[in-house]
């Protein structure tokens, strides 16, 4: 679900048992957008988190917010704004068509869709700025992208450095870190039986 609130843009899901009547997991997210100049966006503007947008509509990874002057398009994983549209300043409404995955905008004269592809594309890497690791590798794993081993190596890495080293051996076993250099790591820091079960 989501709807537009004084505070931001609030979204999350609904529960699974039908006598929950309480929504418990839910992200808001202010409403923000880049300053446009003659059309183009102007990368030294500040955000401007005043204005509030004329509409809201928003697919499975991202929000999409219309104002009077673009579309400011924001990752609801790392809650940054990765695109701004300008348009002239007719469109009144936009809507999400989750079977085309596309967005519909209207004039008071005119129909338009924007077609939206692969945006799913860098979610894995939205997810390792978050450090959400197991997300991002369950990504990876699920699209069968070539970038596993480089998300398992950086996930290994930060469970070694939480000093989980068992854990840590048997992610560095699915990773791209060179066996040697593994191995090393852990006899510095004595850590056999963790390199025996790798």
């Amino acid at each position: 679900f989501g709807w537009m609130t004084g505070a931001g843009f609030c979204f999350g899901n609904y529960s699974n048992d039908p006598y929950d009547i309480l929504i418990k997991n839910f992200i808001i997210i202010p409403y923000a957008k880049i300053g446009m100049v003659k059309e183009k966006i102007n990368q030294d503007s500040n955000l401007n988190t005043s204005e509030s947008p004329k509409s809201v509509a928003h697919s499975e990874y991202h929000i999409y917010l219309l104002f009077s002057d673009c579309i400011t398009i924001i990752s609801k994983i790392t809650n940054n704004i990765v695109h701004t549209e300008a348009h002239k300043g007719n469109i009144l409404n936009i809507f999400y068509d989750r079977t085309k995955n596309c967005i519909w905008m209207h004039s008071a004269k005119n129909v338009y869709q924007l077609t939206i592809e692969n945006e799913d594309r860098d979610i894995w890497k939205a997810h390792l700025e978050k450090q959400n690791f197991e997300l991002a590798l369950q990504h990876c794993e699920n699209k069968k992208l070539p970038f596993l081993k480089k998300v398992a190596r950086l996930y290994a890495n930060h469970i070694y450095n939480n000093k989980l080293y068992e854990k840590a051996a048997e992610m560095y076993a699915k990773s791209d870190e060179k066996f040697e250099e593994v191995a090393l790591k852990f006899l510095m820091n004595q850590q056999y039986s963790a390199l025996k079960g790798n």
